[in-house]
């Protein structure tokens, strides 16, 4: 009878047989401490996460601006301008009674205006180019013959946007008048240097900032906002990757390799759930979380984490025994840097308790009857 005596002692204390992490109830209980949230995945937590209006470049482009390119003349732009007249004895007559002068960069000066031969200084800080053409030909209708002027801004000071980082081409780039996107610009910067699943896009613009992988920017219109004249793109090469560990049926840390990975989609590259060791209960996402997130998600208590400029730690937990628990996991985005954790069942300390007596389930419930009918003959 000591044998069993003694698997019994084992059994009530089996929380203490070598583990790869905590079972589920463990972590359950140690959430009462304070030390971390705990999230248990719900419909409504699943839909307040998809639509968090903190992800990608929402913050950046919500707020009304006028800062779309404008055909408006700017300190430091480049005109050109060609001046055309009729007639043989006008100051720009060529053959054939016509004439043109042309005037490929014409610069506005720190005081914003121009200068032309035969026409003077002509104020053009604020004003558009058709403006410029109707002063130049004011200026010329005493000396020469039915003048006309084409003006055009070859060079914006003003109109640009600056590429910076890990683009293959960095600096200022020109921007037209014509409504350009971010993914154009990007290109016209010569594209990453490196993949885009590994290249972290940031867009500043007055003093707000918003990030998204490159991948998600040329694959989703909704992340490919318009840019404007000031903003600055920032692109920056960041493998991301995260852990899986636990009971699955190959753990380790894991490169995305695609712009959006989904929970399901991390278990299924971990070789999922192992039949024999997992609780379908203990599916676990570990992640710090800003405060404000979790506010928005009615989370109470986070005074203490205010100050941390981490964030929450925050555990999501989910079911995965229940059948609507797998459209969680389908909807629910995994992070760089997410640790995912499958729990195992309690079944399997009891397991290991008695490999420890080199008895398997069978060998154990055989005694088990045979101590029985020991204890009958008795």
């Amino acid at each position: 009878m000591g044998i069993f005596l003694a698997v019994a002692t084992l059994v009530a204390g089996c929380n203490k047989l070598p583990s790869d992490g905590p079972l589920t109830r463990e972590i359950i209980e140690e959430s009462a401490t304070g030390d971390f949230v705990l999230i248990s995945m719900t419909d409504a937590i699943s839909q307040a996460l998809m639509s968090d209006g903190e992800r990608g470049f929402g913050p950046v482009v919500a707020p009304a601006s006028a800062g779309l390119p404008q055909n408006r003349i700017a300190v430091g732009d480049v005109l050109g301008v060609r001046i055309l007249e009729a007639g043989t004895n006008g100051p720009f007559a060529g053959g054939g009674g016509l004439g043109h002068a042309d005037f490929p960069k014409v610069l506005v000066e720190s005081d914003g205006t121009i200068s032309l031969p035969y026409v003077g200084t002509i104020r053009a800080l604020g004003r558009k180019p058709r403006d410029i053409e109707q002063d130049i030909v004011e200026r010329l209708a005493g000396s020469a013959i039915e003048p006309q002027a084409v003006v055009g801004v070859v060079e914006s000071a003003s109109n640009i946007v600056t590429v910076a980082g890990d683009a293959g081409r960095p600096g200022p780039l020109p921007l037209t008048l014509r409504p350009t996107r971010l993914a154009e610009v990007i290109a016209a910067a010569g594209g990453s240097r490196y993949p885009a699943y590994d290249t972290r896009v940031t867009l500043v613009r007055d003093g707000r900032r918003g990030s998204l992988n490159l991948m998600e920017v040329m694959e989703s219109p909704s992340h490919n906002p318009l840019v404007q004249r000031g903003d600055m793109v920032v692109l920056a090469h960041e493998p991301r990757s995260f852990t899986i560990n636990g009971a699955v049926g190959r753990g380790g840390v894991f490169p995305f390799e695609t712009a959006r990975m989904t929970l399901l989609d991390a278990l299924g590259r971990a070789g999922g759930l192992s039949d024999m060791r997992a609780d379908p209960k203990g599916v676990f996402v570990f992640r710090f979380e800003p405060v404000a997130k979790l506010k928005r998600l009615g989370v109470p208590n986070l005074a203490r984490f205010e100050n941390d400029p981490r964030g929450v730690p925050t555990v999501y937990m989910i079911d995965m025994q229940q059948v609507r628990s797998r459209f969680f996991a389908q909807s629910f985005y995994v992070q760089s840097g997410d640790a995912i954790y499958v729990s195992n069942s309690e079944t399997v300390q009891t397991q290991k308790l008695l490999t420890l007596f080199d008895l398997s389930i069978g060998t154990g419930a055989s005694l088990v009857g045979a101590g029985a009918d020991i204890a009958g003959a008795l």
